[in-house]
Order: C-alpha cells, then structure tokens, then sequence
C-alpha cells in the first residue's frame, strides 16, 4: 500500500481499475493489488504490485511456495490450501462421473472470476462468478445445500436460483421436505454443488429402483408368475424401457401401473408363464390421455416427408412444436420423442440406425389434445393458490386434468396437467403462471 501510495501521488489513477486481491485473494491462491495509471505520454498503464512471495506464485504455480509451508505443525486455512481442498474432494469423489464430467469440474474450479459473499454473522465467502443461493448454501454444508429452498438476500426473500452479487448477504432457508432435483444442475456453478446433486439424483434413483422392484415382485406374485430373467426380458420389450432399472422406475413413479399390469394378464398362459405374442401396437398405451386426430394429419416422418403411421412416445409426451425424431421400435412400429428426452441421448448411441427424421406437418392446425405436466414452487403466501387457480381456470381452449399444490414451511410446491393445443400455448400458459407473485420455478416434466 506503501507503493501504491507513491505511484498515485505521481500518476493520476483510474479510479473504477483497482482490484486489492490482497485483502481477499483469489480462490486460487493468487495475491497481488492492481491499479491503473495515466502516463506521461497519455497512455493508461496497468500497474501491478506484490511481494516475493506471492509473485512466486503468480508467476511460478501453486507448488512455487509449498516448501515455506509447516503443513505438520499447524493447520493453514490460507486461500490457496482452501484451493486445494477442494481440489483433493473433486480428486477423491466415489461417485461415477464420467471423465468429460471431472474435465468440465476440474475447468470450472481453476478458471472462475470470484464474488464475496457474507453469512448472517458477516463471514466471508468466496464463490465462482454467477454463483447462486444453492452454490453458497452447498458451501456452507452439504445437508444444507440438500435442504435448500431459498434465501433472504440483504433482508430480501430470493429463490435458490438467485445469481448472486458482491457484497450480499446471504441467510439460506431449509426445509426437512426438500431434497435435491435434476433442474438443479441448471443453476449452480460450484463443483462442490454439482457433485453432490448428482450424488443425491443417483442415490434416489436407486432408492426408487428398489422400491420399483419390489413393486414389480409382488404384482407377479399375484399374477402367479415368476420373477426370472425370462419374464423380466419380455416386460423389458413390452415396455420398451431399455433395462430392467428402467423398467422398475418407470413402476415407482407409475407411468406403468395396474392398467398396464390389467392387460399382461391376458399373456399368461396355462403354464403360468409370460407369453407375449399379441403386437405391443394394440396394447394400451402408458398416457391413455394424450388424444390425437389421425395421425397423419400432424406428422411427416423420413427424408421424403412420407405420412406414416406413428406413437408419441409417453416417456416424453411429445406437443406440436417441439423438435422431434422418429424412433423404428421392434415391434411397435414408429415412436415419436421430443429431441431433449430422457430416453434420447441412450437412442442416438446405441440403435442410431433406427433413428429416422420427423416434423410437425405445415398443414397442421393447433386442434390436438396434447397432455402436458408442470411443476410449480416458490414461497407461499394469502391468495396465492387463488391467483394460480385463476390464471389456469381463465386459459382458453385448454382443459385441466389434474392440480396439486401443497404448502410445507412457508414454501408452495404444485403440479399441473393440462391438455393443450401447441407448445405456444404451453409457453403461454407458463409465462402468466411465472409472473405470480412468490412463484420462482415453472418447469414443463417429461412425464
């Protein structure tokens, strides 16, 4: 600060080009005080200033410095072994992330421009640029971060998706009923956060495989059919669910329930084995709800733009407007799924040779019926079940399925079915709903 003072009382400084990275370094260790000055000749002149020591690091790597450190004597709490901790966590993570997944996290940990943020208590805390709620609350601990459903912002009520600003203060809100979502991955920007919502999204999914499982074990029990590989083989083609862990999610969250189980009873035979031979075409199908006019009235399919007759595939429920692709099944003829379904990434690399193109037809008029599912959260108020009800009862040419909303803590969360025309009306429909006072996340579900 000494020189500093001395250079500006030569030169005429910027006033908006200081940055002190010596009262709060970098994330990574770095240290040194920035300014900019006016020259003689008129130019401006970027001046930094800092010690031996940390121009070794600057200038030399993180490593340049270590043998001055007494790591067996004392515990440093320096910001750059807070790098490296984080670091030493990204290294040792159990989970099974894939290697493009640990390069995108590794790039992220070292690359980042840094905000400073402040706890009630007024600690300091050091996030990645365009950090949000979420990424300060996995900061502060993990079950934190789990149970995270807001924030007070400078006395301020904000969603967990709140980018956060220099100098905020930050009060996380919790609740015991919230638990991680994959849309969360959407807004967090630490590798801290990321690790570990995959790490709950994949710990869930097992869960609910488990429990699909045991679902599954009793419907055959009562079918009196027997839980083998044969039989699971055929349940896996009649569903067309890729594996067996499929199969059992798909039956935890009943998109295939007693309905479907109703009519596999017509295959089994004296045996009492599972026999499928009927075309899995004339089965029912997983969304009874979605209702179309003939099918080639809405969709081309091929390169020559043939009218074929096709499936939207429930795993995704397909509305005109989406992008979408046609799928050649075994036994099912051609399913439809939007391009950003689940189901597509796993399509498009192992049976790509049946991934054939499809487009809504340009003669096609909104007149369809297409079930849609949206999910509902925010902060809970007087009136607010009340303004939702009203926006949704007031929508045209739209008929309403099914509503839920519950309130737990001062938090809302709903869902909503709806059949409508076009993904324009969709998109509609969500845009009034988001502009409700309280409401922070209208997402559209697969299924």
């Amino acid at each position: 600060w000494q020189a500093y003072s001395i250079i500006t009382d030569t030169y005429r400084p910027k006033p908006d080009r200081i940055k002190d990275w010596i009262s709060m370094p970098k994330v990574n260790g770095y240290e040194s005080l920035h300014t900019t000055v006016m020259s003689q000749e008129g130019n401006w002149v970027e001046v930094q200033i800092r010690s031996v020591r940390m121009d070794e690091i600057a200038e030399k790597g993180y490593a340049a410095h270590w043998k001055y450190k007494d790591q067996a004597k004392k515990k440093s709490t320096s910001p750059l072994d807070s790098w490296m901790t984080s670091l030493r966590e990204l290294l040792e993570r159990k989970d099974d992330a894939t290697a493009i997944e640990f390069v995108k996290d590794f790039k992220l940990n070292i690359s980042s421009n840094e905000v400073y943020v402040f706890t009630p208590k007024g600690d300091v805390k050091m996030l990645p640029q365009d950090s949000s709620v979420l990424d300060f609350a996995f900061e502060v601990h993990t079950d934190i971060g789990k149970s995270c459903i807001g924030a007070k912002i400078n006395k301020r009520l904000e969603s967990i998706s709140y980018v956060l600003k220099n100098g905020d203060q930050v009060e996380v809100l919790t609740s015991s009923k919230q638990h991680p979502h994959a849309d969360w991955l959407g807004f967090v920007r630490t590798t801290k956060a990321r690790a570990h919502i995959r790490q709950s999204l994949r710990e869930k999914r097992k869960m609910d495989c488990l429990e699909g499982q045991d679902i599954l074990d009793r419907k055959l029990k009562r079918m009196k059919l027997t839980a083998n590989n044969k039989t699971l083989s055929q349940l896996i083609n009649y569903f067309e669910v890729g594996t067996a862990a499929d199969l059992y999610y798909h039956i935890k969250h009943k998109s295939i329930n007693n309905t479907h189980f109703q009519a596999l009873k017509a295959f089994v035979n004296s045996h009492g084995e599972l026999s499928i031979k009927r075309p899995p075409s004339r089965r029912p199908a997983r969304s009874q709800e979605i209702k179309t006019q003939k099918p080639q009235d809405f969709i081309v399919i091929g390169d020559k733009q043939d009218q074929m007759d096709y499936y939207l595939s429930p795993c995704c429920n397909p509305i005109l407007g989406d992008e979408i692709f046609g799928f050649i099944t075994q036994k099912d003829g051609i399913k439809i799924h939007r391009t950003t379904c689940p189901n597509a990434p796993e399509l498009l690399a192992h049976h790509g040779e049946r991934i054939i193109r499809a487009q809504w037809s340009s003669e096609t008029y909104e007149e369809g019926n297409y079930l849609a599912k949206i999910k509902m959260t925010g902060f809970d108020r007087i009136g607010i079940t009340r303004d939702l009800m009203q926006i949704i009862s007031h929508e045209e040419k739209m008929n309403t399925k099914t509503v839920t909303l519950n309130a737990d803590n001062g938090v809302f969360k709903g869902y909503l079915e709806v059949f409508v025309h076009s993904t324009k009306q969709l998109d509609m429909l969500m845009r009034r709903l988001k502009r409700v006072k309280g409401v922070t996340l209208i997402l559209r579900l697969d299924e």
